[in-house]
C-alpha cells in the first residue's frame, strides 16, 4: 500500500501492485469490500494494459471475493466471464493455490441460496481436481459436508465424513483448518441428532470468534441444542459493522429465534425482519429452511 502510493511506480507495477493486495485482502477474510474494489480496479487496469493472464486472475479472485463477502448477485454476474478469462494450462505453482477458484465461489453462492444439488456439484468438481489440506478443495470438502447436513441424506453425509481427513489438522497461511473441520463434523454429527456428541465436538468453537461464519454457524448448533445463553454469547462476538451479509443475517435469524423461544414476540420479529433485509436481495434461502430439527424457527417464519 505504500508502494502505491509512492512517485515513479509504473502503471504496469501499480496494476500487479493492486492485484497482489486484493489477493491478499481476500484470504485475510478482513474486509470483503476492500477485496472487493482492490480486484476490481485490477481487472480494469489489467484489461486496459493488456494483460490477460492476469486479468483472467482478477476476475477469478473477484468473483470469490463477492461470494465471500455475500454479494451473490454480483458473483453470479461474473460467473460466465470468469469461466471465459480464466487461464487454463498455467504453471503448476499457481494453480497449487489457486486452483478451482471459480468453483469454489460458485459453490458458496449455491450452498448460501439453498441450491444444495447445484452447490453439491461445484464441491465435488474441486475434489475431483484434489488438492492439499489447505487448497481450496479442502474448503470444498467442508462445504460438501453442510450441504450433506443440510439435506439429511444418510449416504451423502458417510461420504463427506470420509472426506473431512483431507482438511489441515493445524492452521495454514492464517487459515484455521482445525476450527472449519469440527464444525464440518459436527453438522454432520448433528444431523442424526446425536446432540449431546455434537455439543462436546463444538465446545472449543466458543473461543474461535475470530472466524464469524463459524460463529453463527456454531451459535446456531447451541440454540438448536437448547443452549440458548451460550448461543447468544457467541452472537454477541460477531455483530459487528461491515459483517457479510450470510454472517449478520445468520445471526439475526439465530437471535430472531431465541428471542421467539423466550416469549419476546416483539423483539423476533424485528430480528427476522432485519434478516430478511440483509438475505433477500442475495437470495439466502438457508438461513430460513427449517427442517426437522428446528421447529420453532418454521413456528416464528
Amino acid at each position: 500500500r505504500m508502494f502505491l502510493h509512492t512517485a515513479g511506480a509504473t502503471d504496469n507495477v501499480d496494476t500487479h501492485a493492486l492485484f497482489l493486495l486484493g489477493w491478499v485482502e481476500l484470504r485475510l477474510r478482513r474486509d470483503p469490500v476492500d477485496a472487493v474494489r482492490l480486484l476490481t480496479a485490477a481487472r480494469r487496469d489489467a484489461d486496459a494494459g493488456g494483460h490477460h493472464v492476469l486479468a483472467g486472475r482478477a476476475t477469478a479472485n473477484l468473483m470469490l471475493a463477492y461470494a465471500h463477502g455475500g454479494f451473490f448477485t454480483a458473483a453470479r454476474g461474473l460467473s460466465a466471464r470468469s469461466a471465459a478469462e480464466s487461464p487454463r494450462a498455467e504453471n503448476t505453482e499457481w494453480q497449487h493455490y489457486d486452483g478451482g477458484i471459480e468453483c469454489m465461489a460458485q459453490g458458496l453462492v449455491e450452498y448460501w441460496q439453498n441450491k444444495l444439488s447445484a452447490a453439491e456439484s461445484q464441491f465435488r468438481l474441486l475434489l475431483e481436481q484434489g488438492g492439499h489440506g489447505g487448497s481450496y478443495a479442502a474448503m470444498a470438502r467442508v462445504y460438501l459436508a453442510l450441504t450433506a447436513a443440510a439435506t439429511g441424506d444418510a449416504r451423502l453425509m458417510a461420504e463427506a465424513r470420509s472426506h473431512l481427513s483431507g482438511i489441515s489438522a493445524v492452521e495454514m497461511h492464517g487459515v484455521p483448518w482445525p476450527a472449519y473441520r469440527t464444525l464440518a463434523d459436527a453438522k454432520l454429527v448433528a444431523a442424526t441428532g446425536d446432540w449431546p456428541r455434537t455439543l462436546a465436538l463444538i465446545e472449543p468453537l466458543q473461543r474461535t470468534s475470530a472466524i464469524p461464519v463459524t460463529s453463527v454457524l456454531t451459535a446456531e448448533l447451541y440454540r438448536k441444542a437448547g443452549q440458548l445463553g451460550t448461543a447468544m454469547h457467541i452472537l454477541g462476538t460477531v455483530q459487528r459493522p461491515g459483517q457479510t451479509s450470510y454472517v449478520k443475517a445468520s445471526a439475526l435469524v439465530s437471535a430472531a429465534v431465541i428471542a421467539h423461544l423466550q416469549g419476546q414476540r416483539s423483539l423476533a420479529h424485528q430480528y427476522l425482519e432485519s434478516a430478511l433485509t440483509a438475505a433477500v436481495p442475495e437470495g439466502m434461502a438457508r438461513l430460513f429452511v427449517a427442517g426437522a430439527d428446528d421447529a420453532c424457527l418454521q413456528e416464528l417464519l
